[in-house]
Order: C-alpha cells, then sequence, then structure tokens
C-alpha cells in the first residue's frame, strides 16, 4: 500500500484483481481519522454486509487460531473444519457485536473461547492497529511491547491470547478471507 488514500486490493485471485479490499478501505478510514474518540464507531457503523463478514471471518480464525484455507459465500473452512456463517441479530450468536446489535452464528462447530472484542468498533480498532503497527513491535524492547499489546488488552477487551493472534496473523487473514 502507498501512502496515498487508496485501498488495498486483492491479489490473490485473478477475478478479482484490483477490486478494493472493503475491510481494508474501512481501516483506512479508521486511520485517516487520526484517533478521534468515536472514529472506530462511526466507522463501525457504516460497515456493510460485506465488511462485517469479512471483520468476523478474521475474528473466528482468530477464536480458533488457524487460518481460513477456503472461503464460501454460505462460510469457511478453517483448520481443516467446514463452518456455516449465518448473519444474526440474536445476542446470544456466536459472534454477537453489542455496539451494532448484530452478528454471525456459526454453524458446524462449538466455540469454546470467546475472549474477541465484544465490539465491532474494538475489533477495527485493533485490525487497523495490527494492519498499520505490528511490524514495529518487534523492533521495541520486550517491555514495551508488553506494555503496547496490554494497552490494546484493555482498550478492546479481547485477551492478550487473541491479541497476540491477531497482530502476528493480520496479513495474512486478511488476505486469505477478502480472496
Amino acid at each position: 500500500m502507498t501512502g496515498d488514500d487508496t485501498a488495498c486490493t486483492y491479489a490473490t485471485d485473478d477475478s478479482r484483481e484490483g477490486v478494493p479490499s472493503l475491510l481494508n478501505a474501512a481501516i483506512d478510514r479508521l486511520a485517516r481519522a487520526g484517533g478521534l474518540s468515536d472514529a472506530p464507531g462511526e466507522v463501525a457503523r457504516s460497515l456493510d454486509e460485506a465488511d462485517l463478514r469479512e471483520a468476523a471471518l478474521i475474528h473466528l480464525s482468530a477464536l480458533l487460531e488457524a487460518e481460513p484455507t477456503n472461503v464460501r459465500s454460505d462460510g469457511v473452512s478453517i483448520g481443516g473444519i467446514a463452518l456455516g456463517l449465518v448473519a444474526s441479530r440474536d445476542p446470544s450468536a456466536t459472534l454477537f457485536y453489542e455496539d451494532l446489535a448484530t452478528g454471525f452464528l456459526v454453524q458446524g462447530a462449538d466455540l469454546e473461547r470467546r475472549d474477541g472484542p465484544t465490539t465491532m468498533a474494538a475489533l477495527l480498532e485493533l485490525l487497523q492497529y495490527a494492519r498499520d503497527r505490528s511490524d514495529t513491535l518487534l523492533y521495541l524492547p520486550t517491555d514495551h511491547r508488553k506494555e503496547r499489546i496490554a494497552r490494546l488488552v484493555e482498550r478492546t477487551g479481547a485477551s492478550e491470547r487473541f491479541v497476540r493472534f491477531i497482530l502476528a496473523r493480520y496479513h495474512t487473514l486478511s488476505s486469505k478471507v477478502a480472496a
């Protein structure tokens, strides 16, 4: 990605070459907001169904600690398990985002872990940090890295395990769910 305002594009599938990555376009809007207090909430409320699904697939991958291998319109295969993903307004949905009062039912597996963010705004904040700044964590002294991760855990309400998985694998997850 260059320094201009163009969104990242899909590069893994020739049929989608040059098509803007919807979630990355939303994260670009968040990054341009420059840390305004309600920016994550505003961007979260502006997401369309495809954006939400892309974010939910990354969220689900982090909960399962595995990368998606086959993304379909009706679901996804993660870690060799075929899962259905159905939009839902039911607060007991597997992935439910309180700020949007919407979520997704995951069919085909029971998730024991539910330690990700409970709002889309918090998930977007984490994804934006992972996309734009996770590489710099490698160069920080260990204690500074731990402090930054602890602040992300506090701000997003996600577990340290979840945050670390997203930070380590965001770019790969993003390219796989967008393909």
